[in-house]
């Protein structure tokens, strides 16, 4: 486009065709935009969408690798879980419904009961394991709990004038079919303390004392649909058993909040006192430039340290602040610099004559004028507030454990660092690089759209 024809074209247009044109930068916005939509997903497109994604199959899942698949038995816990709405679910997960994740070589239900091979402990490989035998009613449903369980469930059939009559001992049985009979005690196809069978019908005291009914096709129906899953893990799994790929999507939230947050820190105190700092000069701005010297002097993780100490506790809101408090020398200076160009055109004196305020003078007639250099020293500053993030967590004084960050998935990683778990570095390292070059090929690309030198040939 040459130089005729770009007064066609208002400032912002100007901007944006500059910006379009270089394609390293727009790739680096892709990914950004595809990172926030990931953290915004989070839970709701997480494999593992309980809370942390801290679930796992303990010793049986550890550093599976990439793209294995295991069959995985689940057995329902023996309370009810609440299930929470989308929203709830999508800010922090859905409790799992589920207990004793078990990945399994084989499994078979046979009349009532549950077979499975649990897959050999990865820590000794070619481990035998016993079959092991459930019954599959104790597996799929709540069922009562107490030292008096079978007393609570003659209790409560006895209430019911319909189930009554089930606990008349009759004469005549045979008792090598029936079990053992006593007074007052069920006529049982199969012996069991909460449950015995009516003909075709199962009925069973549930985890709130209520007789409940179901059969045996209906809960092998339910354990084929609700409680095996072929489970791919795309990224492997931890030392924990813990999903990869969830901890990665969970990680990126956390990135990415607390590099918002930090720059968010940053834009306010920085765009505040560099514009004081330039505006009055003097007593006010050596005082200012003193101090951005002093915060500039002091490393990240000292202040971390310091400001845990303070507050007498470390975690992601420490971060948060620690974080931005150590950013905000570098937009204060920039817009100190320009500041201090600025008040000196024309049209500033003649606001000055006008009567304006000062403050009036500063927040609508100077920083309109510097959105372009604070949008590019910001994109550099959410770079380095995840590399600060991941640095400290690596260290163990950032973000703590449950919450999955980066840094400390490449902590635990590296703790773990063997030739068949070079995945558990490779993963959270190349997450962080991508995104924070990607942040800075932006701060480029918005550097050079916005630079009035730049031609749009």
């Amino acid at each position: 486009m040459s130089a005729k024809e770009i007064h066609h074209y208002s400032p912002s247009e100007i901007i944006r065709k500059r910006f379009i044109k270089n394609k390293p930068a727009v790739f680096g916005l892709y990914v950004i935009i595809f990172a926030h939509l990931m953290a915004l997903l989070g839970y709701l497109i997480m494999p593992d969408s309980t809370p942390n994604a801290a679930d796992g199959g303990a010793v049986y899942m550890k550093r599976l690798a990439p793209m294995e698949t295991m069959i995985i038995l689940k057995e329902n816990k023996n309370e009810p879980v609440e299930r929470v709405n989308i929203f709830k679910k999508m800010l922090s997960g859905q409790e799992n419904e589920f207990q004793n994740i078990s990945p399994v070589i084989f499994y078979e239900v046979k009349d009532d009961s549950l077979f499975y091979k649990l897959y050999p402990n990865p820590i000794v490989r070619g481990t035998p394991t016993d079959t092991i035998q459930v019954f599959l009613l104790d597996y799929l449903k709540p069922l009562y709990v107490g030292n008096n369980s079978l007393e609570q469930f003659l209790f409560t059939i006895k209430k019911d004038a319909v189930f009554a009559a089930d606990t008349v001992v009759y004469q005549g049985i045979d008792k090598s079919k029936k079990g053992i009979l006593r007074p007052d005690t069920l006529i049982y196809r199969k012996i069991g303390d909460r449950h015995y069978y009516r003909g075709d019908t199962l009925v069973y005291l549930d985890s709130r004392g209520m007789l409940q009914f179901t059969s045996l096709p209906r809960l092998v129906k339910e354990f084929n649909t609700r409680n095996v899953e072929e489970r791919t893990f795309y990224l492997g799994t931890d030392q924990l058993g813990r999903d990869v790929l969830s901890r990665v999507i969970l990680g990126t939230r956390i990135s990415l909040s607390i590099g918002f947050v930090a720059v968010l820190i940053s834009l306010v105190v920085g765009i505040t006192l560099g514009a004081i700092a330039g505006y009055y000069g003097g007593v006010v701005d050596t005082i200012i430039l003193w101090l951005m010297t002093v915060v500039w002097s002091v490393p990240s993780i000292m202040l971390v340290i310091a400001i845990s100490l303070v507050l007498g506790n470390k975690g992601i809101w420490v971060v948060f602040v620690s974080i931005g408090l150590t950013t905000w020398v570098d937009i204060a200076r920039v817009v100190r610099g320009e500041v201090m160009s600025i008040k000196q055109k024309l049209y500033i004196e003649s606001a000055r004559a006008f009567g304006l305020s000062n403050y009036t003078i500063i927040y609508r007639h100077i920083l309109p004028n510097l959105l372009g250099s604070i949008i590019v020293v910001s994109s550099s500053n959410f770079a380095s507030a995840i590399l600060m993030e991941a640095g400290l967590s690596f260290l163990g004084i950032g973000v703590e454990l449950p919450v999955p960050s980066w840094g400390n998935m490449l902590k635990d990683g590296f703790n773990e660092m063997s030739p068949s778990n070079w995945f558990l570095v490779a993963i959270p390292s190349f997450c962080i690089i991508t995104l924070v070059l990607s942040f800075n090929l932006l701060g480029n690309g918005l550097r050079d759209a916005y630079d009035p030198k730049e031609n749009m040939s």
